[in-house]
């Protein structure tokens, strides 16, 4: 709750307190002193007077009970509605404060969503080639597979392709390739290494980086000529 809610509640407990408290210090007669008992005035020059008692004595009518008589019940009353009070002021407070912050709260626009400049294939493969190459002769065959790969992700990404909810980054480099290139075996045999790389337990040998260094070069060609070869094509007329 807001600081405002806090001090209302406060102020409400306040004045509960308030009321227990007053009704605690007022003059409440929890019980009745016994009536002082009967006793027979002596003379100060004589003997006390003879009391007849009679041998049967009459019944005496009940009594009825006096407004007084009987347990106190005005105080655990007076508590028990101070913290009902309490309870149901916390309660329209909130309802309140909630009520307030709805109407408040505006509906902010949705952010404007920028679309990415469209990449030929081509062009970002042909950008990161020289990367793609250092990549691949450092290192362990391992680690290079693994961080050529992720170059030709993020050059797969610059294109603006739009990816699947349920593809993974590996899945759509592979299938974003796939599509543009005449043949699909040199992706494939390139997702293959990485998928060996980098979830596999056994070394990897030079040939494993010889072959990924001749699935890149093949994959360049490929895009080049499928892009080549869709700019010759006449255009449509209308």
């Amino acid at each position: 709750m807001t600081r405002s809610t806090w001090t209302l509640v406060a102020a409400g407990a306040l004045a509960a307190t308030v009321v227990v408290w007053s009704a605690a210090a007022s003059d409440v007669e929890l019980w009745h002193d016994a009536p002082p008992r009967d006793r027979t005035e002596q003379r100060v020059d004589g003997e006390p007077e003879p009391v007849e008692v009679p041998e049967v004595l009459p019944e005496m009518p009940d009594e009825p009970a006096e407004p007084g008589d009987g347990p106190d019940l005005s105080l655990p009353i007076m508590v028990v509605l101070g913290i009902g009070a309490v309870a149901v002021l916390v309660l329209i407070v909130r309802w309140l404060v909630r009520l307030a912050g709805g109407g408040r709260r505006r509906r902010r626009p949705p952010p404007e969503i920028v679309p990415l400049p469209e990449v030929d294939l081509a062009d970002a493969v042909d950008e990161v080639a020289d990367d793609l190459h250092q990549r691949l002769a450092s290192g362990t065959p391992r680690n290079a597979i693994v961080r050529c790969w992720i170059v030709l992700e993020e050059a797969v990404a610059a294109t603006g392709t739009g990816r699947l909810a349920s593809e993974t980054s590996a899945e759509f480099t592979a299938r974003v390739i796939g599509e543009r290139s005449v043949d699909a075996t040199a992706i494939g045999d390139l997702a293959a290494l990485y998928r060996e790389a980098r979830f596999s337990r056994h070394s990897l040998a030079e040939h494993h980086r010889q072959a990924a260094v001749a699935a890149v070069e093949r994959l360049r060609q490929q895009l080049r000529a499928t892009t080549d070869a869709a700019a010759a094509e006449p255009a449509p007329t209308p």
